[in-house]
């Protein structure tokens, strides 16, 4: 009885440490001019129902997205700070829930796997990060609706464990963050629909009993998703914002549209994922080391390091002390990559970039595969790892995807945040990037804090350019 307290005083003590941190956070942020502002004039001349209602028609089917924007876009912002505060905090907790399996009787990996469970998302460039968690429209859009999507899958995640497949009692409950997702943003629900396709089909295949009520949360989710996209407002919107801001993509044929995307989607993960991503092909490094001694996988790991190496060179690029001396201005080339379909000859050196970063991705399933192929978790992370690629490629495919944003990358990135943590926890040799990290995430802190000190809060969008865009 009393560990049991022990427990709960612990969970209370540490969700509140976390609430007042993020709060700290959230009171620099303020409605920014735009989209902010604009919610806030609308919503002083719609009531709730007529707002909604509109917004589906004309806009958008996200309407649990709007719904919150509604109650949230007045004044003063201190409710929204509040809320956000308790949702990033649940956030967190729910991340660590996935990974309670991993812990022993180790208290220091318990709080490393707190802290990164917790402050994870500071691992995501400022791009994706300020945008899609404190920005107030961006954040009621992606860190909220992926928060719901983390709980509707806590059902399917139980499918993993043999023993763990039994109905539960309180199952209806997970009709509501289903329902929530479902009429959230779109690239959420995609993604949770394509993640819990593949958790049902491995259960399939693994011969576990799956029960009914799965199949009902999965075809609702399926339905419901169905209904918020096919909203008049979604078409509507589509073809306003293809005139506004990309006219020329209605004109593109299907290669061309398809090397756009892919060289969006490249650009997107070397430009602003590289915190993530550097992280991962060290920890991955280090996996194939101990795993082998063998000259092969040597080669293998070195490799690895290497693309570590070149995502922490473009981490430090991105520093305003290096970019504003244009010191490492040699390195440009290696981070740019033209639209090999456009109007212009394109260099060798440019096809080359392509073909650098395209091995660079690919090493990572091959070597999960190779390293843990009698093992579950190796399909796992190389599952998440082709659904984050998806989902921003799937972005390339939209004509606001010069406009968008570094936002549409937070989902991608909670992903790779999820294989991190997993591929840390696999093998002890990998604990040694816990602490390098801890103080990224540390830094990244310390950081934002200081801008914000120093210039006041704004709004990185993280808007993605490309050269060579072809023009019809």
């Amino acid at each position: 009885m009393k560990k049991i307290q022990k427990q709960i005083i612990f969970e209370v003590l540490v969700n509140l440490l976390f609430f007042v941190l993020f709060l700290s956070f959230f009171r620099y942020v303020l409605f920014q001019p735009g989209d902010d502002q604009i919610f806030i004039d609308l919503r002083q001349r719609f009531t709730l129902g007529n707002f909604l209602l509109t917004y589906y028609n004309t806009w958008s089917g996200r309407v649990i997205n709007n719904f919150l924007i509604y109650i949230f876009a007045r004044h003063p912002i201190v409710l929204w700070q509040l809320f956000m505060a308790l949702i990033l905090t649940f956030f967190g907790r729910t991340i660590y829930f996935y990974f309670l399996n991993l812990l022993d009787n180790k208290v220091r990996k318990k709080i490393a796997l707190i802290i990164l469970s917790y402050l994870g998302v500071f691992l995501f460039s400022s791009a994706v990060l300020i945008p899609s968690v404190f920005w107030f429209t961006g954040s009621l859009n992606y860190i909220v609706s992926t928060f719901f999507a983390l709980l509707a899958f806590i059902p399917f995640f139980r499918l993993r464990q043999i023993d763990e497949t039994k109905n539960l009692e309180y199952w209806p409950l997970f009709i509501i963050p289903v329902a929530c997702t479902a009429f959230a943003c779109e690239q959420v629900s995609i993604g949770l629909i394509l993640i819990t396709s593949g958790s049902l089909l491995l259960a399939k295949i693994r011969h576990h009993k799956i029960p009914t009520y799965l199949f009902f949360l999965y075809l609702l989710l399926i339905t419901l998703t169905i209904v918020s996209m096919s909203a008049p407002g979604n078409w509507l919107r589509l073809q306003q914002e293809t005139q506004m801001w990309f006219s020329e993509h209605g004109n593109m044929n299907l290669l061309e549209k398809i090397t756009l995307a892919f060289g969006f989607a490249l650009t997107t993960i070397v430009n602003q994922w590289y915190y993530l991503m550097g992280l991962i092909w060290a920890t991955t490094a280090i996996l194939v080391l101990s795993y082998s001694k063998k000259w092969f996988f040597r080669l293998l790991a070195f490799i690895l390091f290497l693309y570590a190496v070149i995502a922490g060179l473009r981490f430090v690029t991105s520093l305003t002390i290096f970019a504003q001396s244009n010191i490492f201005h040699l390195s440009d080339s290696l981070f740019s990559f033209f639209y090999l379909l456009g109007p212009e000859q394109v260099s060798p050196t440019a096809i080359l970039v392509y073909f650098f970063w395209s091995i660079g991705l690919l090493l990572l399933p091959i070597t999960w595969l190779l390293i843990m192929r009698q093992k579950q978790s190796g399909l796992t992370l190389c599952f998440l790892y082709l659904v984050s690629f998806f989902l921003i490629m799937a972005v390339g495919f939209s004509p606001t995807l010069f406009a968008s944003g570094g936002r549409t990358g937070f989902v991608p990135n909670m992903l790779l945040l999820f294989i991190l943590i997993q591929l840390l926890w696999i093998n002890k040799s990998s604990l040694i990037l816990i602490a390098p990290t801890i103080s990224l995430i540390l830094f990244k802190m310390l950081t934002l804090l200081y801008r914000w000190n120093s210039n006041g809060f704004f709004v990185d969008y993280g808007l993605i350019t490309m050269r060579n865009i072809f023009q019809h």
